[in-house]
Parts: C-alpha cells; sequence; structure tokens
C-alpha cells in the first residue's frame, strides 16, 4: 500500500467496528475497537486459547457500555466492519471474520476486509514515518515454531525461520528485506531481538546498514479503518472476504471424504 497524501484527509464518518484476530494464539495482541468516525471509542484486547468463543459476546457487551444498543438492537446501526484478514491465527482469523461476516450480514453493512500489512504499513505513517512507507516497508509477523511471516513490499508473503538468518545464509524463500521493517515481530515487548541482529550483521558483511525497525507493534484501530478507507478509494472495490494465508491450512478434509447428509 502506498500512502496518499493525507491519511487524515480519509473521511470516513458514522460508527465502525474494527476486528484483527491475527494474533490471538501467536502471542500477540488482537483488538476489538468501536469507532466514532476515526476516533476510537472502547477498545478490548482479545487473547488466550479461549479467546474464539468471546469475540461475539465481548464485542455485544461492549456495544451496551457505549449506548450502541437499544434493547436488543443496535442503534442506529454501524455504517461498517472492519476486519484484518492476516496473515496470521487460523482461529483468530476464522473467528473474527465469521463474526464479521455476519455482523455485516444481520445490519446490512459493508464490510471492509484489509490485509495486516496495510494496515501496519498506515500506522507507521500515521506515526510520521511516511517516507519509509513510500520507499517500501516490509512487514513481519509472529508465526508459530520459531518463524516469522514476511509481507514483503514487493513480491509474495513468505515464512522465515530464524534458523534461516545465519550470517552467512540469506533467506530460504524471498530475497533480501527492505529498508524498513514493521510489525509485532520486530517492534515492542514481543520483540525478536535475534531476527534484526542476524539481519543488521548480514547486511553490515554486504556493506549496508541493515533494514531499520519501525515502531509499530499491532496497527491501531484507526489505522485498520484508516488503511480500508484507502483501499475503497483508491481500488472501488474490495477483495472477496477470505483469510490470508501464508502456511497452508493444518486442518483437512478425512481421505474419505465428509460424512453424507443423514436420512430424514
Amino acid at each position: 500500500m502506498k500512502r496518499p497524501v493525507d491519511l487524515e484527509s480519509l473521511l470516513v464518518s458514522g460508527r465502525s467496528i474494527v476486528l484483527n484476530g491475527a494474533g490471538v494464539r501467536l502471542g500477540a495482541p488482537s483488538t476489538i475497537a468501536l469507532m466514532e468516525g476515526t476516533h476510537s471509542g472502547l477498545q478490548n484486547v482479545v487473547s488466550g486459547p479461549a479467546a474464539a468463543s468471546a469475540w461475539a459476546p465481548l464485542l455485544r457487551a461492549m456495544m451496551e457500555q457505549a449506548g450502541w444498543m437499544q434493547g436488543q438492537v443496535a442503534s442506529p446501526a454501524p455504517e461498517r466492519v472492519v476486519v484484518v484478514t492476516g496473515p496470521g491465527s487460523f482461529t483468530g482469523l476464522r473467528a473474527s471474520m465469521a463474526l464479521a461476516a455476519g455482523l455485516g450480514a444481520g445490519w446490512m453493512c459493508p464490510v471492509w476486509p484489509v490485509p495486516l500489512a496495510d494496515a501496519v504499513r498506515c500506522d507507521v505513517a500515521l506515526q510520521g514515518y511516511g517516507r519509509a512507507v513510500d520507499q517500501g516497508v516490509d512487514v513481519l509477523c509472529h508465526a508459530r515454531r520459531g518463524r516469522v511471516f514476511v509481507v514483503p513490499a514487493v513480491g509474495k508473503a513468505y515464512a522465515l525461520a530464524l534458523k534461516d538468518q545465519s550470517i552467512e545464509g540469506t533467506p530460504t524463500k524471498g530475497g533480501k528485506l527492505a529498508g524498513f521493517v514493521a510489525g509485532d515481530a520486530v517492534a515492542g515487548p514481543t520483540a525478536l531481538p535475534e531476527l534484526l541482529t542476524a539481519l543488521r550483521v548480514r547486511a553490515a558483511l554486504q556493506g549496508g546498514k541493515g533494514p531499520m525497525a519501525l515502531p509499530c507493534q499491532t496497527p491501531s484501530p484507526k489505522a485498520i479503518l484508516l488503511a480500508g478507507a484507502f483501499l475503497a478509494a483508491s481500488a472501488g472495490s474490495f477483495a472477496p472476504l477470505e483469510p490470508f494465508y501464508v502456511d497452508a491450512p493444518e486442518a483437512k478434509l478425512p481421505a474419505a471424504g465428509l460424512r453424507p447428509q443423514p436420512h430424514a
């Protein structure tokens, strides 16, 4: 995503529900937020193995607390639901996107699917690193088993194991990273310092300085919302509401196929 001239100039009015389930069960925070325009109202962090079952009741409690409910009905209904599509947690993405689809159908409002990398790049642009975004920011986020997912500024996303980042080696897939990196795998309390150290040592041996880490642990609800607004304004339409996985899902259909429907 290229940064527009002024992110703040993107007009987003009315109420929005913002859902980010990418980090659930991967050690990074995920969020539910209520937005009035581009101003964040209530926000809650979702985490842990039981998070998938908590999305809907937590959202309802937040809407009641914010005065968005009249009895059993949202009044007025939100203008849109914005949901992060990944890469990230298989369970977290499925749960948050299923909830988003249901809310959109029930409220007859649009659902904006936003790739995590677009939201992260939007966040670092809001923090004043617009030139870095224009030059290209690779987004690194947590994965399981000592790896990170890399969504490069150019090219396809891939998984990268820390052991592949020796000072002599190069990533098994992809290529060298851009001059800037951001995401929950490189910033904040969940940082992976050994990854950045290896990247910088390798770059120094090659005569460079290595990637600069930008300050975005996980994208803010405002950044997710504005990334969606930018996609809507620039593309005119959204991609299908589908999770973006780097790894193939581990859940597979039975070898013998699904059981037939029971007879009446």
